[in-house]
């Protein structure tokens, strides 16, 4: 699961060799880390989350059993917010 999590932000980021996901398992979900550039942060972000929402849910759509929970990791800021 961690290498289509990867396939699909690298595939929709500007700089796909700065995409770093880790994986945190527990009994009943998986957390998926995620690391971006900070430009690409803001391009996942934008629109109300519309491209990490879509990850998210070919994610939970892939994740079985387990709950699939998708994380874009780094600072946060008010344009987050919005």
């Amino acid at each position: 699961m961690r290498e289509l999590v990867e396939f699909a932000l690298k595939s929709v980021v500007a700089h796909p060799d700065q995409v770093s996901v880790s994986v945190v398992e527990g009994s009943a979900s998986q957390l998926f880390e995620v690391d971006v550039a900070e430009d690409d942060r803001q391009r996942l972000l934008a629109h109300d989350r519309a491209l990490l929402g879509s990850v998210q849910a070919v994610l939970s759509a892939s994740s079985g059993r387990q709950k699939a929970v998708l994380d874009l990791r780094g600072p946060s800021s008010a344009s987050d917010e919005e």
